[in-house]
């Protein structure tokens, strides 16, 4: 079974379209296709009125205990499953959905798998490029068009890294409604891509909106359509129904045969790292571990030598060899001992530094500030027209900075000065005086 997934670097340059109308295609070519929505937004599901068709099978009905709608018949050989009719699906269901497309089952009742991906990939880009053996790229033909493609490619890299890498089949290249079919965008992807870009490019067409308007696919209802000849083409071009086998089994045969095979062998959601943002913008798919005591330099919480709790240092109480244990003095019927309680001796305080203490911010040199800002606003006064009374009040604001200035400079040299010591007061009740001979002798008040 063919298994291609239908990436793009962001919303809105035709993903979707390109999904259904590929899948569409294949199924026209003699081959059946298997249509698997992957993104949350249920593109699909809208373009296709999804909810109002007739045969929709529902997995849990079938007997799989997970979110789906599979329904059956959207054009002769192509149907459609979306993990998202029934509300949201996790991503571990999600996870346990690609296993099951991935069962015997599925593979010898389908000869091609068409995933539409979210835009970027979505959250889960390695379980998407795992499920599936190549891709395209459907890019817009616009002049940024080209400013995430590294970005993208190297998620791609990222993301395969470990497991069977997808291969990259091509960039389709579909046309907003101003380009014209070998316009300059065009040119401009074709000479930085190369050979990477199909040859078939899609055109602007107004009649597939008129077919999504109707829940129709516009390969199908209106084949002779510019874009419907485009999708055509594309689907040549991959070789998507190459090996078609017509005879297949029908849809309540292969949902029974999948849920015996569940029923047999549980399926489990992969425990595959999620991808996380680190520093720097990059992403790592590293988990974080807690880090044993003894790797982190401190001794195990069990070892003797671990601290006991956070607190008061304690002294430890001196050994007596006179004094009688409690044993000893019960045997001989003495008093008990005393057990004096170890006194607690306070963790003394960091010595502070002396001198004052270092200012929040640096006023060294402040004036050149001020010179820089009154030399800016000057040359910005040149070039502005300003009514007759802001003159004044910029003068009035310019003096009065300086003078606050000045201020701020005379008072941060008074604050440097070291305070002045004085000595000691003598002791209580006591002054210190002349005698009669001149020597210093206390005095009583």
């Amino acid at each position: 079974m063919r298994k291609l997934l239908v990436a793009s670097q962001k919303s809105g340059v035709g993903k979707t379209t390109t999904s259904i109308n590929l899948a569409a295609a294949t199924a026209m070519a003699g081959a059946r296709v298997l249509l698997v929505e992957a993104d949350p937004l249920s593109g699909i599901s809208t373009a296709l009125n999804l909810p109002q068709h007739p045969d929709r099978r529902q997995l849990r009905a079938s007997g799989i205990d997970l979110p789906g709608v599979l329904c059956c018949g959207i054009v002769p050989g192509l149907d459609v499953f979306s993990p998202y009719e029934e509300g949201g699906c996790s991503d571990e269901d999600f996870d346990r959905i690609l296993q099951l497309l991935g069962l015997d089952a599925f593979r010898e009742s389908y000869d091609c798998l068409i995933v539409n991906a979210p835009p970027f990939l979505g959250a889960r880009p390695t379980e998407l490029l795992a499920s599936c053996d190549e891709y395209v790229l459907v890019i817009q033909a616009e002049s940024l068009a080209h400013r995430t493609m590294p970005a993208f490619l190297e998620l791609v890299q990222r993301a395969g890294q470990g497991h069977r890498a997808a291969t990259l089949r091509g960039f389709v290249l579909t046309l907003p409604e101003s380009e014209t079919p070998g316009g300059r965008w065009e040119r401009e992807l074709r000479g930085r891509f190369g050979k990477n870009v199909l040859s078939q490019v899609v055109p602007y067409d107004e009649e597939v909106g008129k077919a999504s308007l109707f829940g129709h696919v516009v390969v199908h209802a209106s084949p002779e359509a510019p874009a419907s000849l485009a999708y055509q083409e594309l689907a040549g071009e991959l070789h998507l129904a190459k090996g078609a086998v017509a005879a297949r089994r029908p849809a309540d045969t292969l949902l029974s045969m999948a849920a015996a095979a569940v029923r047999a062998n549980p399926l489990v959601a992969r425990s595959t790292p999620r991808p996380v943002l680190v520093a720097g913008g990059r992403r790592s798919s590293a988990r974080l571990r807690r880090v044993p005591a003894s790797d982190a330099g401190l001794p195990p919480k069990d070892s003797p030598a671990a601290p006991a709790a956070a607190g008061p240092t304690q002294a430890p109480v001196p050994a007596n060899p006179d004094r009688p244990t409690r044993g000893e003095a019960a045997r001989r019927g003495a008093p008990l001992p005393s057990v004096q309680a170890p006194v607690a001796t306070p963790t003394p305080a960091p010595a502070r530094p002396n001198g004052p203490l270092p200012p929040l911010h640096s006023t060294q040199k402040p004036w050149l500030i001020w010179v820089g800002l009154a030399i800016a606003g000057g040359i910005g006064l040149r070039f502005v027209q300003l009514p007759d009374f802001v003159l004044p009040l910029m003068v009035g604001l310019a003096v009065t900075a300086s003078v606050t200035l000045m201020l701020h400079l005379f008072l941060g040299q008074a604050e440097g000065e070291p305070a002045p010591q004085f000595a000691a007061p003598p002791a209580t009740g006591a002054t210190s005086g002349l005698d009669k001979n001149g020597s210093l002798s206390p005095r009583r008040k």
